[in-house]
Formats: C-alpha cells, structure tokens, sequence
C-alpha cells in the first residue's frame, strides 16, 4: 500500500486537530482569513496548504507544526 502524501497527511491531522478542540472549518477560514471553501479545499486534500499557513494553522489549533506533519501522533497531538 503506497504512503501517504504529504498534503493527505496535514489535511488528516488538520481535521482531527479541529474535531478534537470541537471548531469548524469556519473558524480555521477565520483565522487564516480565508473563506471557508478554501479550508474545506485544503482538509478534502483539493489543494495543499502553504508554509505560511500551515504555521498559522498551527499556532490557531495551538499545536506545532511537527504535529500536523507527522504521519503518526505525537505524545503532543495525544494529550491535547
């Protein structure tokens, strides 16, 4: 089975990031000062998300950006 991309991986733990803290993709769009189509693009894996805001990204869900790009869960994405 082929690994994942890069771009499935960090729309996966974006999602369950935002699941875990009970936001929408509306209060990511929000943030990022973006609409909501363009988050839902990004977390259905349309389009990648870019450096800049994966680190917002990041610092909204309060996690480091090592959490959304790792494949697998971190002590830090499991305590939070």
């Amino acid at each position: 089975m082929p690994q994942p991309s890069a771009r499935e991986i960090i729309a996966a733990n974006v999602r369950a990031e935002l699941a875990r803290r009970g936001l929408k993709q509306k209060d990511l769009a929000e943030h990022l000062r973006i609409n909501q189509a363009g988050v839902s693009a990004r977390v259905n894996r349309l389009t990648s998300f870019s450096a800049e805001e994966l680190v917002a990204t990041a610092a909204f869900l309060g996690v480091s950006v090592q959490v959304l790009v790792d494949a697998e869960p971190t002590a830090e994405a499991v305590a939070s």
